[in-house]
């Protein structure tokens, strides 16, 4: 028997050229948005949203490529000073 649906509510607000979209799933309460251009089509600002929101949950896709690197602090050979 396969589990139950993933249930995802989907909120759009637009605000001048911007749409901001909320996806948050049912089940936890879990929730994520994006920011995209208020002329893109509705269906694929939900798909991104739908995408952030399974990533976050950990089912999205785990391949290396697909995930944000998180920007070094420090650039490579140091950089930055120190305060004696």
């Amino acid at each position: 028997m396969s589990p139950a649906p993933r249930r995802i509510l989907f909120e759009i607000s637009v605000v001048g050229a911007y749409a901001k979209v909320a996806a948050i799933d049912e089940a936890t309460g879990v929730e994520v948005s994006i920011v995209g251009p208020a002329s893109a089509p509705r269906l694929d600002l939900q798909r991104l949203a739908e995408r952030k929101l399974l990533a976050r949950l950990g089912e999205g896709t785990s391949s290396a490529t697909s995930r944000a690197r998180k920007p070094e602090t420090t650039p490579p050979g140091g950089g930055g000073s120190r305060l004696a």
